[in-house]
Order: C-alpha cells, then sequence, then structure tokens
C-alpha cells in the first residue's frame, strides 16, 4: 500500500513538473547576479561543498550567495565568509516553505542542489524558491524516485563513482565561472582561541609534538570506526615512543568512550563547538582520525592528517588537500563496499577492512610519513 500511494505521488509530481516545464517554455540561462546554494547536509559534506561557494564568491562579478543549511554546517560556511546570508532551515516543512517563498520574492537566478541531496523534501525545494534554472546531480541511478523530479531542473550532473565529492560539487558551476580548488580560510573567533588555550593549560607552548585523535564518527555508522581500544593503544604508543601528548576529541555520538582515554598524555575534550575544535586544531602538529565530520574539520587546517578508512571510499571523500594520508587495508577485495550511498553490503560482514588494521600498521605509516617530512626539512636547511 505504502509503495502504491509513493508512485501515485511520483506520477502526480512527475505529471505537475511537466505541464509547468512546458507552461515556462525554454529560458536562456544567462550570468546569474544571485545564487541559492542548497546544502542541507552532514558536516563533512558542507565542507566538501565549500570550493563551489568559494568559487562563487570569487568570480570577479560579485555574485550574491545564499545558502540554506542546517546548524552544523551553517557555522562553517559562516565562518569562511563563502556566502552573503546563511539560513538555517527550519525544522518544519511549513517553516521551510516560508523560507523559500521569502527567497522567492528575492527573485533568484540560479539554484544549486549540493552533493548529497537524497531527501524528496530537499529536492522538492527549489520548486517553491522559483530560480529561473537549478541545477542538481542526477541521482536517478541510486534513487529510483528521482526519475519523477527531472523536469524540475534545467541541468542535471552525471555522478562518477571515483570523482570526490569536491570535484562533483564543483560541475555544479555555471559557464563562466572559474573552479577555485582550494579550500577558503577559515575565521577564528577570540572567544575560541581563549577558550582552547584553557583546555590546553599546561600543554600550551610545550615542545612536545601534539596530536589530535578522533576516535568516534556518527553514530550508526560503524563501518567507519576503527575500534576505539586500538586508538587508545595508538596513543599509549605514541606517548612512549615519541613522548607526545595527545587531545582525544569526542562529540555527543561519542561520549561513550570518554572512560577509556584518561592518562597523563590524554587530554579529552568532549564538545560539539566547532570553533573551539578547530582552535584545538590549528595548535596541534597531526590529527588521527576515522572518516569523519571532524576530519574533514582537520583539513581546513594546515596540520598532517592521517584517515583510517573502512568501508567508504578516500578516492570520493577523502580529506581534501595535499596534508592527507588516508590508511586503509589494500588485500581486502570488497572495498570500499560504499560508494554513494549505504547499500547494506556492509552490514553481512565482520568488518574485516577495519578490525583487521593492527595498530602497527596505522604507526607504520605516520612513522614514515614524519621520516619523510624530517628528511625534507634537513633537505630545506641546507638548501
Amino acid at each position: 500500500m505504502r509503495r502504491a500511494i509513493k508512485r501515485f505521488l511520483g506520477w502526480m509530481i512527475a505529471a505537475f513538473l511537466f505541464f509547468r516545464s512546458k507552461c515556462l517554455g525554454r529560458q536562456t540561462p544567462g550570468f546569474p547576479r544571485s545564487v541559492v546554494v542548497i546544502a542541507n547536509i552532514g558536516l563533512g559534506n558542507g565542507i566538501m561543498a565549500l570550493p563551489l561557494l568559494h568559487s562563487l564568491k570569487a568570480h570577479s562579478s560579485g555574485i550574491k550567495v545564499t545558502v540554506l543549511t542546517n546548524a552544523s554546517a551553517a557555522v562553517i560556511f559562516r565562518n569562511t565568509a563563502t556566502a552573503d546570508e546563511v539560513i538555517i532551515l527550519a525544522p518544519s516543512y511549513p517553516g521551510r516553505l516560508r523560507q523559500c517563498l521569502a527567497l522567492r520574492r528575492q527573485k533568484p537566478d540560479l539554484t544549486l542542489l549540493t552533493f548529497p541531496a537524497l531527501a524528496l523534501p530537499d529536492e522538492l525545494l527549489p520548486l517553491f524558491i522559483g530560480s529561473r534554472h537549478t541545477v542538481a546531480h542526477d541521482y536517478r541511478p541510486i534513487q529510483p524516485f528521482f526519475h519523477h523530479l527531472k523536469n524540475l531542473y534545467a541541468r542535471l550532473v552525471p555522478l562518477v563513482d571515483q570523482l570526490h565529492d569536491v570535484e562533483q560539487n564543483l560541475q555544479l558551476l555555471p559557464q563562466g565561472i572559474a573552479a577555485v580548488r582550494d579550500y577558503p580560510a577559515i575565521r577564528i573567533s577570540e572567544r575560541a582561541e581563549e577558550a582552547a588555550r584553557e583546555v590546553l593549560g599546561d600543554w600550551s607552548g610545550e615542545a612536545r609534538p601534539l596530536y589530535v585523535m578522533h576516535p568516534g564518527g556518527k553514530r550508526g555508522a560503524g563501518y567507519k570506526r576503527w575500534p576505539a581500544a586500538k586508538f587508545r593503544a595508538l596513543a599509549d604508543h605514541l606517548a612512549e615512543t615519541l613522548d607526545a601528548k595527545i587531545i582525544v576529541l569526542l562529540g555527543p555520538d561519542e561520549a561513550e568512550l570518554q572512560d577509556l582515554f584518561h592518562g597523563p598524555h590524554l587530554l579529552t575534550f568532549c564538545s560539539s563547538d566547532l570553533e573551539i575544535i578547530i582552535a584545538l586544531l590549528k595548535k596541534s602538529h597531526y590529527f588521527i582520525s576515522n572518516d569523519s565530520g571532524i576530519m574533514h574539520v582537520a583539513s581546513l587546517v594546515d596540520i598532517s592528517l592521517f584517515t583510517i578508512y573502512g568501508a567508504t571510499n578516500p578516492q570520493r571523500n577523502g580529506a581534501w588537500g595535499g596534508r592527507a594520508t588516508n590508511i586503509y587495508k589494500k588485500d581486502i577485495s570488497c572495498r570500499p563496499c560504499i560508494h554513494f550511498i549505504p547499500s547494506g553490503a556492509h552490514l553481512g560482514c565482520g568488518q574485516e577492512c577495519l578490525a583487521g588494521l593492527s595498530v602497527n600498521d596505522v604507526w607504520n605509516v605516520i612513522r614514515a610519513h614524519q621520516e619523510e617530512e624530517s628528511r625534507n626539512e634537513s633537505q630545506f636547511s641546507r638548501s
């Protein structure tokens, strides 16, 4: 019954959009002066949309950019100055409708729907915004319902399996706007700087290497989590071998791990305040994490990143930039088993891609990277 109702609703939407497109006719795109970007996505996905917004704002014509997003990603868009206006989407559908109709009165030229947008309410938002043109990714290969919506969009960008999400989003850019592939600089308030100094306490200004670890990930995504006990063992090894200090970042989804990380070489910081987290990252030397939103936050900061991957594909959603090293078991033939969205293939296995990755495996990658780093610094000082 539910499937039949969904199919009927789909055909009704498709018929409405078909007749709407016939009434509006084919319009010449023209150059956009005002762009609405719908980015109601997770923290990591929001960060991987930054180069798209950076490209729009860097254009000499001064395009007005408005972003529709959620509370977590809004911090990133505001602090990177990649939008003229950041609107946090209302929790209720009537509230969102009012927000879209308010934008409609501004008569925007273009609406862009960033990757991934896999919920029907988000995919229908452009209908109420009423831009002259709307561009989105073509989700038909992974979302059968999406074929009912194709007449809502002036252009659909194909999904490419091995294309990084940053590049996937840059495909949305209108003709005539050059892609800026770098992340923009992020501002940190004095409040966050002071809070970070208080968190570090006596560790501030020490000569010993400072590592930040994020042993968690969003709740329900165990296929992205290297076992927390192995993170603890790695932290102990770093302290013993390198006399390192380690900050352990935990958010609301990882609070249960707090009891595992205690010791003179460990400092646990449990918070969802992104500004303070970024301030701490800026004061550290290295970052070690699973594939997580905080990992992408760390990619905004100029430090070396070591990211541990299981079922997901670092070629698609790895940390963007030149200072990231992706760590994964290369002899697991079934990985990555998650490409665009979880298909369920990761649920019926023992997750050997993560469980089979030893502390020594990760340590060897970190050690090799640091030895290479030392050689490069030595060559630079001699020259």
